[in-house]
């Protein structure tokens, strides 16, 4: 627009309009391309983080699965030796028929029953000597012991200090086993100790084992000690006097 010398120009409401829109517009422009520019910088990190927790969970999908296989394999194995179990279970039940009801009696059959002299009066002692010269020496089980107790009594230590002296003097480089033996009636008293006569025959022998050992009649290294339980009677277990005689201690000189 033209205007004459001496005159002056004047902007009209809408001429300022225009101006400071023309001034703004850069401005405002900018402004939004860095807003998506932000936006976008923002998803492509969530992008990073899906990616990297995609590939951890492959990988533990993959441990996962690798895993359950090893699982599969040692069920199988596992199942193969339940089979087998079975199998040997069915065969010793089939091989324990063949036994009797009740445990076989043992007999004096063998000994000449000759009393060896060295023990003879001795209390609660009973003592043969077989064709083999092994000698089975029988100690009551009421002199030895209380009821379901492993503590030797002072009159079964009287006797084992006797038995003790005519090992030491005669039997000292021969073979001493002793056993031990019950009557069929479950130890009660004591079971949360013994749960079964297994238990409380061998405890019982190591007892009687051990005194001797340390009264220097017996080598350790020649000696042994098991318990038979209710495994080898010498006596009715339907009777009283019966129990009582399969209540005892042997100490075998082999």
């Amino acid at each position: 627009m033209n205007s004459r010398p001496g005159t002056y120009f004047r902007f009209s409401p809408s001429h300022l309009g225009f101006y400071l829109v023309s001034l703004l517009l850069p401005v405002v422009a900018g402004c939004g391309l860095t807003s998506v520019q932000n936006e976008v910088s923002w998803y492509r990190q969530q992008l990073t983080i899906s990616e990297d927790d995609r590939h951890r969970l492959e990988l533990e999908l993959a441990d996962c699965e690798q895993l359950g296989q090893q699982m599969a394999a040692r069920t199988g194995e596992l199942r193969g030796e339940l089979d087998q179990a079975q199998a040997e279970l069915v065969g010793a039940t089939a091989r324990l028929g063949e036994f009797d009801d009740e445990p076989p009696v043992i007999t004096t059959e063998g000994f000449d029953l000759e009393v060896p002299g060295e023990f003879s009066g001795i209390e609660g002692v009973e003592a043969i000597r077989g064709a083999g010269n092994e000698i089975r020496i029988t100690l009551d089980d009421t002199i030895l012991f209380s009821a379901g107790s492993v503590a030797i009594r002072k009159s079964g230590s009287r006797a084992l200090s006797q038995i003790a002296a005519a090992l030491g003097e005669n039997y000292r480089d021969r073979q001493i086993r002793v056993e031990g033996h019950t009557d069929n009636s479950p130890p009660t008293r004591v079971k949360n100790r013994y749960p079964t006569n297994w238990e409380l025959s061998t405890a019982r022998a190591c007892a009687v084992l051990r005194q001797l050992v340390d009264l220097g009649a017996v080598d350790p290294k020649r000696a042994v000690a098991v318990g038979f339980g209710d495994q080898r009677p010498v006596a009715d277990n339907t009777t009283k006097s019966g129990r009582a005689q399969n209540r005892r201690v042997e100490v075998i000189v082999d």
